[in-house]
């Protein structure tokens, strides 16, 4: 079975070394930009001829990118859908997030701003902890399309999903700081999972992520 893997805002194919260096058939989709004034769901329409539907296939998806296999799983059949570190429906965002949708100040200059306060986040951490992901992740943030990122947190904001597939394995932190637990449901908790643990802590999430592809 194929395995698409999408990565979340600010990261790109790094964000699944750990994963692709086990022995599964995957490929990484990569974000690519949005056409001027387009809405979401044209962006997910575009997103998914990268997938070949013809034999099975099942979709992982890290943050944003667990948005997008949502959206995908409602176009196409996966066999299976696995998210990370994200959201199912839009009860699930946090409350500042949501209010993004009506308060435009929310959402102007996010770009900057999100992947600014991202670098300051694991600077922090390197302080404590010198794990080599935090200088990838820091990468990956610096090399993000800051106007994407910006358009992408807008999508977020103003999501308005309310169905997600039965075939679907939610895998989250209880110490996620952007998707914070207290709002998510129907999920494998972490113990201790921040919002990064599929880089921080892929000896215990890579497993549960195979055990259940195949199952």
């Amino acid at each position: 079975m194929k395995i698409y893997l999408i990565p979340g805002i600010g990261a790109d194919s790094r964000m699944y070394e750990k994963l692709m260096e086990r022995d599964i058939d995957a490929k990484v989709l990569e974000w690519f930009k949005p056409l001027q004034d387009e809405r979401f769901d044209e962006y997910v329409k575009r997103f998914a001829k990268q997938i070949e539907t013809r034999e099975p296939f099942a979709l992982v998806g890290n943050s944003l990118g667990g948005i997008m296999a949502i959206e995908l799983s409602k176009l196409m059949s996966p066999e299976k859908v696995i998210i990370i570190s994200s959201v199912k429906q839009r009860k699930e965002l946090p409350i500042y997030i949501r209010l993004g949708k009506y308060i435009s100040i929310l959402r102007k200059g996010t770009g900057y701003s999100y992947t600014g306060l991202n670098r300051f986040l694991v600077r922090l951490l390197q302080l404590q902890n010198q794990e080599a992901f935090l200088q990838t992740v820091l990468e990956m943030h610096r090399d993000a399309d800051k106007e994407f990122v910006r358009w992408a947190i807008d999508k977020v904001m103003k999501w308005e999903n309310k169905t997600y597939p039965n075939q679907l394995l939610h895998l989250h932190g209880t110490r996620d700081l952007l998707f914070p637990i207290i709002f998510i449901k129907n999920c494998v908790r972490i113990e201790g999972g921040s919002h990064m643990m599929l880089m921080e802590r892929p000896d215990e999430v890579i497993p549960l992520i195979l055990e259940y592809l195949e199952s």
